[in-house]
């Protein structure tokens, strides 16, 4: 076999499965830290969601990010895509949400969120609000005390 660019080495081009999956897992790892560094900038994110399955059944929530940077560059970018274990409602999808922005400490920053499914988006929109002031309670409480109780 003769590559069409002669300075591109055979070995290079074929890979064993595990090598893909080596590939993919670098990759995911080096867009994940991109993805945190060019957030650690901006103050307001928007996202949008939505759930894809996979013709195996798998299902799995897009996450994708919306913001503009302090020097007016609009950022739209799939920010994450984890597998969903259980079933497709707003309850469950607000926590897949939470621990994705947990993982990546930008609950300070959401602004909006919009899913494509309306039978699930009042319940994820309550969720992710209870959740909020639930954390915000527990961030403006003094130390020792519980929100709510005194």
């Amino acid at each position: 076999m003769t590559p069409f660019n002669p300075e591109v080495a055979l070995e290079n081009l074929f890979f064993s499965r595990k090598k893909i999956a080596m590939e993919a897992h670098y990759l995911h790892k080096s867009h994940s830290h991109h993805i945190k560094n060019v957030v650690k900038e901006i103050k307001q994110i928007g996202f949008t969601l939505d759930v894809w399955t996979s013709p195996n059944t798998i299902a799995f929530l897009g996450i994708m990010a919306h913001a503009i940077t302090n020097s007016w560059d609009l950022i739209d970018v799939v920010i994450e895509m984890p597998q969903v274990h259980s079933s497709h409602t707003g309850y469950n999808f607000s926590k897949v949400l939470f621990e994705f922005l947990n993982s990546y400490n930008l609950t300070n920053f959401l602004v909006s969120i919009t899913a494509n499914n309306t039978s699930y988006n009042s319940t994820l929109a309550a969720r992710v609000e209870q959740i909020l002031d639930s954390e915000e309670a527990e961030d403006n409480s003094p130390v020792g005390e519980t929100p709510g109780k005194s």
